[in-house]
């Protein structure tokens, strides 16, 4: 039987998602993100040669970056999406040298964590809420922003690239709890 003729099984769509991310440096407005990537990860691998043979064993997670597109606003401020960056920027700890100060504030990863906040990825079904699926990005922090490019001969809206680095993650699905640890929410 296929997928469409089970009344049971919904297929996953792309277009039902929001990013929230609301930390010490500001907001994001959810309804203005174009889109994103979900969580991916790789597993490195460490190879043994015994005698006329080679194998393979299977050696640390590294999670990949994720990004995501966030349409520009002029007004309302808060929907500003270079002044938000900006400011979670500054929270980070960033400072541009003016005049005598000599801009000694660095980024750490503590204020860049509290600048980005909880960074949460929602993927709903046709019900709407709750959500069918929720990824949770731990100890997430900005590692690229691009601005976007002006053009005369576009009337496009203007978009911004964000993208993030982030330790690790996990996806809560109802019923079944945290995954891959189990846990329940």
């Amino acid at each position: 039987m296929a997928f469409w003729q089970d009344t049971n099984l919904e297929p996953k769509r792309s277009y039902r998602f929001t990013l929230s991310i609301a930390g010490a440096g500001g907001n994001l407005k959810e309804f203005l993100i174009e889109k994103v990537t979900k969580p991916s990860f790789s597993i490195s691998e460490s190879e043994v040669k015994y005698l006329n043979h080679t194998f393979f064993y299977p050696g640390r997670v590294s999670w990949n970056d994720i990004s995501f597109t966030v349409i520009d606003c002029l007004a309302p401020f808060d929907a500003n999406a270079t002044a938000t960056l900006m400011d979670m920027l500054q929270a980070s700890g960033y400072n541009i040298p003016e005049g005598g100060d000599a801009g000694l504030g660095t980024i750490s990863k503590k204020r860049s964590l509290s600048a980005l906040g909880l960074v949460k990825i929602h993927q709903y079904n046709s019900e709407g809420a709750p959500p069918a699926e929720t990824w949770v990005l731990n100890n997430a922090w900005i590692k690229e922003v691009a601005f976007g490019e002006l053009a005369y001969d576009s009337d496009d809206m203007q978009k911004v690239d964000v993208t993030l680095k982030y330790d690790n993650a996990y996806v809560t699905i109802p019923g079944r709890g945290n995954l891959p640890n189990g846990a329940s929410s």
